[in-house]
Order: structure tokens, then sequence, then C-alpha cells
């Protein structure tokens, strides 16, 4: 008996409020997609030539605008902000989360991501 495997892979897609940002999503196949969830992030793979250790996640400022009312321009009146985002490099693809989706309290000083990582508890923003 055979088991049939679906193949998925990380793609993105652009934001709705065409900010020019892009939301990662879950491809299944050809053209069948799906939300990205955080338990997705255990399941990213990292490629071959990944420097040894890994660069570890960082927290980093991320530049972004306010929409204005329909969510479909940047205001102009309103200056960028620099938020911090929760930052990770899985496979080829940079992740950001917003702080308060992530769970990092493992030990810092003895971080290796493969076996101390983050718990991810909402979807990244991009």
């Amino acid at each position: 008996m055979s088991k049939e495997y679906q193949f998925e892979k990380v793609t993105f897609e652009p934001s709705p409020q065409n900010n020019g940002e892009f939301l990662p999503q879950i491809t299944i196949g050809e053209s069948t997609h799906r939300p990205f969830h955080p338990s997705d992030m255990d399941r990213v793979l990292d490629y071959d030539n990944m420097p040894e250790p890994p660069p570890p996640d960082a927290q980093h400022g991320h530049l972004e605008f306010e929409m204005d009312d329909d969510d479909m321009t940047i205001r102009d009146d309103a200056p960028p902000k620099f938020p911090k985002r929760y930052f990770c490099l899985r496979g080829s693809f940079i992740f950001y989360y917003d702080m308060k989706d992530v769970d990092n309290s493992y030990d810092k000083a003895s971080f290796d991501r493969h076996d101390h990582a983050a718990t991810f508890l909402g979807p990244p923003l991009g």
C-alpha cells in the first residue's frame, strides 16, 4: 500500500493593503493555497549552503507606513514607523513576526535555533 504525499512549498502573495509587502502562504501541488500557520515554521527546511552556525533570530526595526482609511494607499501626512519585529531566516526566506506572536523565553546565551527555537503563536507578518 503506497501513501500519497502532497508537495507543499512556501510562496508569497502581495499584501491586500497594496503596501509593497508580501505575505507568506503554503502552496499545495500546483494551484491550491492556504494561509501560513505558526506550526509551518518548524517544517521550513534550510537550504544546502546554510552557514554553520545559522544566523540567530533577532529583533530589528521594520519600516512600516500608516495606511489611509481605505487600506489601499499610504497616508501622506503620517511619518514612517520602525516597530520592533522578530526576524528569522528559515530556508531561503526571511520571515518577520509581531513581537506578541513570539515566545522566545529560551536562554539566549546558549541559543541553538534547532534545539531551543522560539515558539510562534501567530502567523508571520511577512
